[in-house]
């Protein structure tokens, strides 16, 4: 109990090792990627500051880390197995008696203690640090014209086209018919000051803009002008965008998700986006696990010494496949084309099984 208790710690720490400096190359390369893009953007804003460039990007940095966790893990494994196989102890370790199961267990309880810190700690952490981010931008830099969110009040959207800008709030909305249901409108000019006050039993979009029915018009003065024909009001928004409302799915967090798919709902929105990244978030520990064993079925085949550039490569090349074939089974989630907890589980699924059978094919007992 006592060799196995010691040698699990060591191989734990191998991995853990490996991961770390697998994980602290990648945060180097995002910070300094998406500092160029910031610098960018702000390039034409005198007020923006190298300080306010770093902070932003440090504040993203968690929420974009969260996106190469997998590839971080693979290499990471890749390497430390690497490492322990030319170093002989692998191979002592399974002379001994140790089976490939007993000596990836560390790496797999590490890899899953890994997926469930980042999905329900570090998801959280970078949501708030990512709000926080969005805030800096929208004061030093410039952002898009229209927004749209969903919340307990029904569907709120800010547009800014057609001059000044116009704040549009719907109980509901009808995606089938493209329209909202018991709107208001707030015209404002370029002072923020409130210039008319439109309510409508229903708003259709048009390629032309809102086009309301029965709609019923209140200047500032309190004047009031009812509408027997459409009023044609002019938008910068598409449907689209309402249907994708709110915060971008992939910045928020598990326990935020529920909450906003019961808003869509509610309004009368889609919330597949919502629901498939919420199975995507419960699914990527998993994930974790099965690109483990999927390094450790390439690294510990019998007879096999890989060069440190053709395990980088290898992993590299790898994690490019397993992340292209992910994205297209995520979009065709988005899409409808397959259910939200197939398209979200099947790459964790694809991960676990092709490298057990790898594994179970080249283990002697």
């Amino acid at each position: 109990m006592t060799h196995s208790t010691t040698l699990s710690a060591y191989l734990g720490r191998q991995f853990l090792q490996w991961l770390l400096a697998a994980a602290t190359l990648a945060a180097v390369l995002i910070l300094l990627f998406d500092s160029l893009e910031l610098m960018r953007r702000a390039a034409d804003r005198p007020d923006m500051t190298m300080g306010m460039v770093a902070e932003m990007a440090l504040l993203r940095l968690p929420g974009q880390f969260r996106t190469v966790l997998p590839l971080c893990v693979l290499l990471g494994a890749l390497f430390a197995f690497r490492h322990l196989t030319r170093s002989r102890e692998l191979v002592v370790a399974r002379a001994s008696g140790i089976s490939v199961w007993q000596f990836l267990a560390p790496a797999l309880g590490l890899a899953l203690a890994i997926g469930l810190f980042a999905v329900t700690v570090l998801g959280p952490a970078a949501a708030i640090l990512r709000d926080w981010a969005d805030r800096v931008e929208h004061d030093h830099l410039p952002v898009g014209a229209a927004a749209v969110s969903v919340g307990a009040s029904g569907i709120w959207m800010a547009d800014g086209a057609g001059g000044g800008q116009v704040l549009v709030n719907a109980a509901e909305a009808d995606g089938n018919a493209g329209q909202l249901r018991s709107v208001t409108m707030y015209r404002l000019d370029g002072d923020c000051r409130l210039v008319e006050r439109i309510d409508a039993e229903a708003a259709r979009l048009t390629d032309g803009g809102w086009m309301l029915e029965a709609a019923v018009v209140t200047d500032r003065d309190g004047r009031t002008v009812r509408h027997d024909q459409d009023l044609p009001v002019p938008t910068g928004l598409t449907w689209q965008r309402i249907e994708h409302a709110g915060a971008p799915v992939e910045t928020m967090s598990v326990w935020d998700l529920p909450g906003a798919m019961a808003a869509q709902e509610q309004a009368g929105l889609s919330s597949l986006r919502h629901r498939l990244q919420l199975h995507t978030l419960l699914a990527s520990p998993a994930l974790l696990c099965g690109l483990v064993l999927v390094a450790a079925a390439f690294v510990l085949h019998p007879g096999r010494r890989l060069h440190p550039v053709a395990v980088a490569a290898a992993g590299a090349a790898t994690g490019l496949v397993l992340l292209l074939c992910s994205d297209l089974v995520t979009a065709l989630g988005a899409a409808g084309r397959l259910p939200p907890i197939l398209a979200a589980w099947a790459p964790a699924a694809f991960c676990i099984v092709a490298g057990t059978a790898a594994l179970l094919r080249s283990e002697d007992g």
